[in-house]
C-alpha cells in the first residue's frame, strides 16, 4: 500500500526535479545505505503542494534527513522543541540545535525512545537529521559530511 501524500524517487536528484531547493546530501553515514527518497507532496487535507512547500526525506536506516524551505526555518530550527533539553553548536559554520539521544526504554513501551535530533537553517532551507539510535555526535559527522 503506497503512502498518498508522498512521492518516492529512486534518487535525491531525481527529487530535486519537484523541489525548489537544492537537496544537500550526507557524504558519510557511516556505511548506511540510502534506503528511500521521499517527498511530502500532499498534506493531511489531501490538497496537492506547491513545489515550494514541499519536504524532501532521506532514509538511510539508523537515521533520516529532512529538507524544506521555508520562510520559518530559523524559528523550527532554534525554537521549536524537538526534545527534552536543546543545546546549541556549530557545524560546517552554521548555527544548529541538538536534542540529545534520550534514555533507553522498556521493550514495550509504545512511544520507544526519544531521538536524537540536530537542527538548522541553511539558505532558506531547514533541515534536520535524526536517529533513535545513534547519539547526537553521530549526527554531526553526518552535518559536517553534506554537500
Amino acid at each position: 500500500m503506497t503512502n498518498p501524500h508522498f512521492e518516492v524517487f529512486g534518487t535525491p536528484a531525481e527529487a530535486a526535479s519537484v523541489l525548489e531547493f537544492t537537496p544537500v546530501i550526507p557524504r558519510w553515514t557511516d556505511g548506511c545505505e540510502l534506503v528511500a527518497v521521499s517527498v511530502f507532496v500532499m498534506d493531511h487535507t489531501m490538497r496537492v503542494l506547491e513545489p515550494a512547500e514541499r519536504t524532501l526525506e532521506l532514509h538511510y536506516g539508523d537515521f533520516v534527513v529532512s529538507q524544506q524551505a521555508t520562510e520559518n526555518g530559523r524559528r523550527l530550527a532554534h525554537e521549536t522543541p524537538y526534545g527534552r533539553q536543546r543545546r546549541t553548536g556549530t557545524a560546517r559554520g552554521l548555527e544548529i540545535s541538538i536534542h540529545d539521544l534520550g534514555p533507553p526504554v522498556e521493550e514495550q513501551d509504545p512511544d520507544g525512545r526519544e531521538p536524537a535530533v540536530v537542527t538548522w537553517e541553511e539558505n532558506g532551507v531547514f533541515c534536520l537529521v535524526a536517529s533513535s539510535t545513534w547519539p547526537a555526535d553521530e549526527l554531526l559527522r553526518v552535518i559536517e559530511s553534506m554537500r
